[in-house]
C-alpha cells in the first residue's frame, strides 16, 4: 500500500491520526477547523479589511463585509426561510457573491448544499431535484420558472440578478444571532456539507456526498503541497458549482486568506484581461480551458503575476503543457488528478511538470490518502504473484524502488516467448531470477550515456542506452526494447540509442515511437 504522507518530503507537511466526532480515525493535518465556515471566520478575524472576493462586475468584498453578509443571510435562512441543520438545500446561482454568501451561510447552519448546474435544461434539473431529497431551493431569478411545479411542496427563494446591486440585500432578519450560534455549536466535522452530481466516466448522473472533514482535508492539502498562501489571488471563470471551483479554488482561498475573482461566464479574453487587471497568481482549470486560453496567447505575451497553473479534470497532453511553458516560462504547471469523490485532489505533481522528465504523470498521492494495486478479488499484488490475463501468464515482481513501491512483470505468451518489463527504474540485482534469459527485455533508458551531463539520468533514478545494453547482455536477453526516454531528440533517437546500445549488446534493439507496434516473433 502507498501512503501519500510517506511520499512528500516537505518538512512543512505533517499529518496526525485524528478521531472524528463519529469515532472514525483518519490521517489528516493537525488543528483543522471543523468546517469551511469556521475556517472562513478564522480567516476573516485575521484579515478583516483584505479583499476576499471580486465579483463579475468588479465589485470588491472584504472578509469583514462577507462576514456581515453571511451573518445577515444565515439569520434570514433560519428565521424566515426555515432552514435547519441537515436539511437539503438546492442552489442554482451563477458565479457570484450571492453564491459564495449562500454557500457559507448554509455551511454555517449545517445544511447540505446541493448545487444545480446552471447549464442544465429544465427536465435535467428536475431529475436532480427529485433525486436529492431537497426541501428548499435558492435560485437566480432567471431560473424561477424551472421550479414552478415545486411551489406547493418546497420552499423556494428567488434571488434578484446581482448585476446592479447585491442580490441578497433584502433577505435580512431583525432577530438576533443566538439561534444561529446554537445551531453552529452543534455542527460537526462529519456532517454532510455537499451533494454534488457528476457523471464522471459514465453517462449516468450520480450524487456524491461530501462531508466537512473531506473539504477541510482537501483545501489544506492544496495549501501544503502547492504552497498556496494568503498572498495568492485566484480566478474562477467556469461554473463554481463543480468541486474544482467550490473546493479547490473558492474553499482554498477563503481557508488561507487569499482573494478570488469571479467571472459569471467563460470568455478566454476576459480571463486573461482579469489575470492582468487583478494580479492573479494562481489559475486552476481544465485542459479545455487551457486550450482556449492558448488561442489568445499572442494578444497577451506576458502575465507577470501568474506564478502557477494547476490542471485537473482530465489528462493534459504534454505538448500543451510545453506550449504554456513556452508562452509563460516563469509560471509553474502542476498536474492534478482527482475525483468529485475525493473532494478534488487525489494526486498532485510535486514540482513544475513542464520541465520534468515525468511531464505526463499525474503526480503522487496527497498526504492522508492510501493507494494499493489489487487483483480482481481486491487482493493486493505481492512480489512474485502470478495472474493470467487471457492466454498470457503474468508474474509481478517488486523492483525494490527507494521512492515508492513499484512492480515490474514477466509475461509468458502462448508461443512460449517471454517478455519482461523492469518498470520505471534501473535494474535491481534482487530481480535477476525474474528477468534473465528472457526473449524481450523492456528497459528504461532516459538518454544516451554521451549526453548524461545534459540530461542527468542518474539524479533522476534512471539509466542510459549504454547501461541498458550492458544489462541486457549480462542477463542473456535476446531482444532489447528501450523506452521512457527524453523527448528532445525524437528525430534522431531511434538511430542514436540503437547505435549506443549495440556497442555492448549483440541482440536486436528496438527504440519504438509512440503507437509503434512490435511483433513479438
Amino acid at each position: 500500500m502507498y501512503k501519500g504522507e510517506d511520499l512528500w518530503k516537505k518538512p512543512e507537511i505533517q499529518v496526525v491520526k485524528k478521531t472524528l466526532s463519529n469515532g472514525k480515525v483518519i490521517t489528516t493535518y493537525p488543528d483543522l477547523p471543523k468546517n469551511i465556515y469556521s475556517s472562513f471566520r478564522a480567516t476573516a478575524e485575521r484579515h478583516m479589511e483584505k479583499v476576499a472576493v471580486v465579483d463579475d462586475e468588479g465589485r470588491q468584498y472584504s472578509y469583514k463585509k462577507m462576514m456581515e453578509m453571511t451573518d445577515d443571510f444565515s439569520s434570514w435562512l433560519i428565521h424566515e426561510f426555515g432552514v435547519t441543520r441537515r436539511k437539503h438545500v438546492a442552489l442554482m446561482l451563477y458565479n457570484s457573491i450571492e453564491f459564495c454568501t449562500t454557500f457559507l451561510s448554509l455551511n454555517r447552519i449545517g445544511a447540505v448544499v446541493v448545487p444545480l448546474p446552471t447549464k442544465f435544461k429544465m427536465e435535467e434539473v428536475h431529475a436532480l431535484v427529485e433525486k436529492s431529497d431537497v426541501e428548499f431551493i435558492i435560485c437566480d431569478e432567471k431560473f424561477e420558472d424551472y421550479f414552478e411545479k415545486y411551489q406547493q411542496n418546497l420552499n423556494i427563494c428567488v434571488v434578484p440578478d446581482g448585476k446592479e446591486k447585491y442580490g441578497l440585500e433584502t433577505f435580512t432578519s431583525t432577530k438576533d444571532l443566538s439561534a444561529i450560534e446554537e445551531i453552529e455549536e452543534k455542527a460537526t466535522d462529519v456532517d454532510l456539507a455537499l451533494m454534488l452530481f457528476t457523471s464522471g466516466t459514465t453517462s449516468m448522473s450520480k450524487g456524491v456526498t461530501i462531508r466537512n472533514y473531506n473539504i477541510m482535508h482537501a483545501v489544506e492539502s492544496y495549501h501544503k503541497v502547492l504552497g498556496i498562501t494568503e498572498e495568492d489571488k485566484a480566478i474562477i471563470p467556469v461554473p463554481i458549482y463543480l468541486v474544482t471551483g467550490l473546493v479547490a479554488v473558492f474553499g482554498l482561498m477563503i481557508h488561507i486568506g487569499g482573494t478570488v475573482c469571479l467571472n459569471r461566464f467563460f470568455d478566454a479574453k476576459r480571463v486573461l484581461e482579469d489575470i492582468n487587471k487583478y494580479g492573479i497568481t494562481f489559475f486552476h482549470a481544465s485542459p479545455t480551458v487551457f486550450t482556449l486560453i492558448l488561442k489568445e496567447r499572442k494578444h497577451y505575451p506576458e502575465l507577470p503575476m501568474l506564478r502557477m497553473f494547476a490542471c485537473g479534470s482530465c489528462n493534459m497532453p504534454p505538448e500543451k503543457i510545453k506550449m504554456l511553458h513556452e508562452w509563460l516560462p516563469k509560471s509553474e504547471f502542476r498536474t492534478i488528478y482527482g475525483l468529485t469523490e475525493t473532494t478534488s485532489p487525489g494526486t498532485v505533481f510535486p514540482t513544475d511538470a513542464s520541465s520534468s522528465p515525468y511531464i505526463g504523470s499525474s503526480g503522487i498521492p496527497i498526504p492522508g490518502s492510501a493507494y494499493k494495486i489489487v487483483d480482481e478479488e481486491g487482493n493486493e499484488v505481492k512480489d512474485g504473484e502470478k495472474q493470467n490475463v487471457g492466454s498470457i501468464r503474468l508474474t509481478f515482481f517488486d523492483i525494490f524502488s527507494d521512492k515508492t513501491k513499484q512492480f515490474g512483470f514477466k509475461a509468458v505468451f502462448p508461443s512460449g516467448k517471454v517478455l519482461t518489463c523492469l518498470g520505471d527504474e534501473p535494474f535491481n540485482e534482487k530481480c535477476r531470477n525474474f528477468v534473465q534469459n528472457c526473449d524481450y527485455l523492456m528497459c528504461e533508458a532516459f538518454c544516451l550515456y554521451s549526453q548524461k551531463d545534459i540530461f542527468k539520468p542518474y539524479e533522476k533514478f534512471h539509466s542510459t542506452a549504454l547501461d541498458a545494453g550492458k544489462l541486457a547482455e549480462s542477463l542473456f536477453a535476446k531482444n532489447l526494447i528501450l523506452y521512457h526516454t527524453e523527448d528532445e531528440t525524437l528525430q534522431t533517437r531511434k538511430s542514436t540509442y540503437t547505435s549506443e546500445a549495440r556497442t555492448v549488446f549483440n541482440g536486436n534493439i528496438f527504440v519504438p515511437d509512440d503507437f509503434e507496434v512490435i511483433d513479438l516473433k
